[in-house]
């Protein structure tokens, strides 16, 4: 297993790397955009070094990771990419689902976290690949009411350009209610 973080905060990423080394996996680092890309390229010459996991910091010098994320994902097509945060706003995270992370997660984030992430990203993932091999059984369940809730108001919260006084509004919601909803991982089904 082959981790990248991309971060500017250099004890961050010695923490999460000695971690991963002690799991015995293989952790690459970045300081910035503009590293990571070139470690990207050295690392293509030998396609099974490339990481599957990525972990990325939303607000770095120079460029974010936002305009990164279109790089990472057409480097790293199959890997599951999670964009990190400490200044979350449900905004950056509908631009950084848009361009390509699978998931987005507040600072700071142990490595235990982060790696149920992962797995619980891979694993539906797994299941898409199921879908597409004709397992549609598995994935034919009705969605339930909580998940259906979840999509409603990300979409509307979308329609809204992120704007939670705006989306609260449409949804007849208080602004707190609306973001302790917003605060939630989505449900799975």
């Amino acid at each position: 297993m082959r981790w990248l973080c991309v971060d500017d905060d250099e004890v961050w990423r010695r923490v999460i790397t000695g971690a991963l080394e002690r799991r015995a996996y293989v952790g690459y680092t970045a300081s910035s955009a503009e590293e990571a890309l070139s470690l990207l390229e050295r690392l293509r010459q030998d396609e099974a070094q490339l990481p599957s996991r990525v972990l990325c910091d939303l607000k770095m010098p120079g460029r974010d990771g936002l305009s990164l994320l279109p790089e990472l994902r057409a480097a790293l097509p199959q890997a599951v990419i999670i964009m990190l945060t400490g200044f979350g706003s449900v905004a950056s995270a509908v631009s950084a689902l848009k361009l390509g992370a699978d998931h987005m997660m507040m600072k700071p984030a142990s490595l235990e976290e982060l790696t149920l992430a992962f797995e619980q990203l891979e694993r539906e993932r797994g299941l898409s690949v199921a879908e597409s091999a004709g397992e549609a059984e598995a994935l034919s369940e009705v969605p339930s009411l909580a998940r259906v809730e979840w999509e409603h108001i990300q979409r509307v919260l979308a329609e809204c350009d992120g704007n939670i006084s705006q989306t609260a509004k449409v949804l007849g919601l208080h602004r707190r209610t609306l973001q302790r909803k917003l605060q939630t991982s989505p449900p799975q089904r």
